[in-house]
């Protein structure tokens, strides 16, 4: 991972754990 991914990841991953546990957002975004 680049760490512009990373960053992106970290910040979309921290909104969608507010709706969903962190195994949902990560099963979103990839």
């Amino acid at each position: 991972m680049s760490l512009q991914i990373t960053i992106a990841w970290l910040e979309g991953s921290e909104r969608c754990t507010r709706h969903h546990g962190m195994k949902e957002a990560v099963e979103e975004l990839f």
